[in-house]
């Protein structure tokens, strides 16, 4: 599964701010893209890699944006500095990572982290949209209020703090006689 996330910021105060993005991935996640909108258009980041006491550490950083790096921050944890987030300014930052998802049986189960320690951030609008297209599902299932529309499922929620992770069930396509080889 590819998950992208892509979350924006509004800064309504008169000076400048210096913003701290923090996000849990899937274990085993790996990261494909990060990139940030600072005003200009979305800035790609390339791996570079950080030298520590202990050895190296894989940090995210593009040439236009020497001030928002993304770094492991943890066991399935990102961190990145966003900065400056100028007054009145939308801040716009995109993240892309892929995993393989579990079977049991047969269900696939896909899991997008949303809880977190202590209280949850307020969200003042979420849109989750889980594309069905390549999924080769027979059903599914979803928490939170999830509804299927044309081939996706889609969470939308405003003002809310999520306690709890979303989940989704991919349940297999019932066996045809056709699927059988002779």
């Amino acid at each position: 599964a590819t998950t992208e996330i892509t979350q924006t910021f509004f800064n309504a105060r008169s000076d400048t701010l210096e913003g701290e993005w923090v996000i849990r991935i899937p274990s085993g996640a790996i990261v494909q893209s990060f990139a940030v909108d600072l005003g200009y258009g979305f800035q790609e980041a390339t791996p570079a890699a950080v030298g520590l006491q202990q050895g190296y550490q894989t940090m995210w950083m593009g040439p236009e944006m020497q001030e928002s790096r993304l770094v492991f921050d943890g066991p399935e944890r990102l961190r990145a500095r966003i900065h400056p987030i100028q007054p009145g300014a939308s801040v716009q930052v995109r993240l892309r990572y892929t995993e393989w998802l579990e079977r049991t049986g047969n269900r696939r189960t896909y899991t997008y982290p949303m809880r977190s320690d202590g209280t949850p951030p307020l969200l003042s609008e979420l849109v989750l949209d889980v594309d069905l297209a390549q999924a080769n599902a027979g059903s599914v299932r979803a928490g939170m209020g999830a509804i299927t529309e044309q081939g996706h499922v889609v969470l939308r929620g405003s003002d809310l703090r999520p306690h709890a992770d979303f989940v989704l069930d991919l349940i297999d396509r019932a066996p045809q006689a056709s699927d059988d080889l002779v």
